[in-house]
């Protein structure tokens, strides 16, 4: 039985219908239960910060994958109580139950620096999964995609709602490596599968590394787009996007975004092929879906 946390993200449902698809039977844990699990899927209803409802999830699991992680503070769910001190909980669950192996997906830029505490909740929740005496592999990708929210429909967004402008924070010269979804999916299935890759860590991206600059343009050219570049400096974006905060319960963007958006996310581009044997999709090849 495989435990899969935040098994009802992007990455969460992706990663539960290829494991039932491939036999696994599979657990997911969500805080809120939203639609009925897939046939034959367990679906455990609890939250992150709640250890108790941990421990109920973790009886009977052989192995884990931890998504569970959060890039928005709100209702009392902040960066050090959901990212670190909820994989802690995960951790001292999975120990308490004998999971034999932790499969932990974070990402790129993590960072011991408790000034940029998005960052930092990522490598406290690595650190406690590596000194936890658990078998483990971390995953840490670079931007996402897939044919569900996630980045590109936010750009897609802030391309209808600043038109004909598009802003480019910092001048767009942040980069990043994006990887599809389902590629990720196979890495996390190889770990299940084999124990070659106990105790890795892995920074993982595309075959290519994008500037935001010209995501912005990938994206405007699937939308038939021909916005304005209008590049802003970041300490104005991050005064626009906390007065937005103030107003708005789920604002386009917040600082920490903004700021995720301005540094490099990128990781060695065979990083995938030397690690798991495969070489990932590129990402013109799976933006159709955004023309909907």
């Amino acid at each position: 039985m495989i435990l899969v946390t935040g098994g009802s993200g992007m990455v969460g449902r992706n990663v539960v219908r290829r494991l039932v698809q491939e036999g696994y039977p599979v657990r997911i844990f969500s805080r809120s239960p939203g639609a009925a699990p897939p046939a034959g899927v367990e679906g455990v209803t609890g939250d992150i910060r709640d250890p108790e409802s941990l421990r109920r999830a973790m009886r009977g699991i052989e192995s884990i994958v931890h998504l569970v992680a959060i890039l928005r503070e709100r209702s009392g769910a902040t960066f050090l109580s959901v990212n670190a001190q909820g994989t802690r909980n995960a951790v001292a669950a999975a120990k308490e139950a004998g999971v034999r192996l932790f499969v932990h997906v974070g990402g790129v830029r993590s960072a011991p620096d408790p000034r940029r505490l998005y960052p930092y909740s990522k490598w406290l929740a690595e650190e406690a999964i590596r000194e936890s005496g658990l078998a483990y592999t971390i995953l840490k990708p670079s931007l996402l995609f897939g044919d569900s929210p996630g980045v590109l429909d936010g750009i897609a967004a802030s391309l209808e709602m600043t038109r004909p402008f598009a802003i480019l924070p910092n001048g767009g010269r942040g980069r990043f490596q994006p990887l599809w979804v389902e590629d990720l999916t196979t890495c996390i299935l190889r770990c299940l599968r084999s124990e070659g890759h106990v105790g890795q860590t892995y920074e993982l991206g595309g075959p290519e590394a994008w500037t935001y600059t010209r995501l912005v343009e990938l994206v405007a050219g699937v939308r038939s787009m021909r916005p304005i570049l209008l590049s802003l400096p970041y300490p104005l974006l991050v005064a626009g996007a906390r007065l937005l905060g103030l107003v708005q319960r789920d604002p386009l963007v917040t600082p920490v975004e903004l700021q995720q958006l301005c540094i490099d996310n990128t990781t060695s581009p065979d990083s995938v092929r030397r690690a798991f044997g495969f070489v990932p999709a590129h990402l013109e090849d799976h933006v159709a879906y955004l023309r909907r």
